[in-house]
């Protein structure tokens, strides 16, 4: 596997195939991810709302603990795909020590990254665009090549300079196979399982379906994106 993400450049399905057999072997630790780091954020968020604490900016808090928690668990994914990669399977312990050495960087490469193409969109869409694929890359080398939140940024768009395109529709294809099939067994659910704004374990049962659904597309697409990273990375 190793030797082909070296050395010559992969198309999508060979992407989604390194994608997967990863996703797989790891699946364990990826679970236990969740299980510990996003689902109680998410159930937090629904006994928050269901229950309409109007006391303090519930909204807000939510909001900083999603980004937080989806920068830690998200990065220490990265990690575990690379060192699979590389020949090591880690328990997910250890992906998430090492991705919480460096969540400062990671969060605040994202938060400049993000405000930096949320302005560029609002006033001119094609720069922002472009913009999006350059940075598209910032939490890896944060977790990766252990890069400040600034030079992150520029690692980032050294890796898609020449490949604009390229990057663009790989990325927005990947977007589409891999989280198509999640939102229409999401909305398969929804008509199953709806939503009552004042019963809180039908919240609750109903998010947690959603919430498993939703961040085992998210992590397959995480480590799909390592591999193109990887790839990327080892033949600028």
């Amino acid at each position: 596997m190793i030797a082909t993400i070296r050395n010559r450049e992969l198309g999508i399905f060979e992407l989604l195939s390194f994608g997967w057999n990863i996703f797989i072997n790891n699946l364990d630790a990826i679970l236990m991810i969740i299980f510990l780091i996003d689902l109680p954020v998410s159930l937090f968020s629904t006994i928050a709302q269901t229950l309409d604490y109007r006391e303090i900016p519930i909204p807000i808090v939510i909001n900083i603990l999603i980004s937080y928690t989806l920068c830690l668990s998200g990065m220490a994914v990265i990690f575990l795909a690379e060192q699979y990669i590389s020949n090591e399977k880690i328990q997910y312990s250890k992906a998430l020590k090492k991705s919480f050495s460096r969540l400062g960087f990671g969060w605040a490469a994202g938060f400049k990254s993000s405000w930096i193409v949320l302005f560029l969109l609002f006033f001119f869409i094609i720069p922002g665009i472009i913009y999006w694929i350059k940075y598209y890359f910032v939490f890896h080398a944060c977790i990766l090549r252990e890069k400040g939140s600034t030079s992150a940024l520029a690692y980032s768009s050294s890796l898609v300079k020449g490949r604009l395109f390229r990057s663009f529709f790989t990325i927005i294809s990947l977007i589409f196979i891999i989280f198509l099939p999640a939102i229409l067994v999401n909305i398969c659910l929804s008509y199953l399982l709806p939503q009552n704004s004042e019963i809180l374990y039908t919240n609750l049962v109903y998010n947690v379906l959603f919430e498993m659904i939703f961040m085992l597309a998210f992590y397959f697409f995480t480590v799909v994106n390592t591999v193109f990273f990887l790839n990327l990375d080892y033949r600028k």
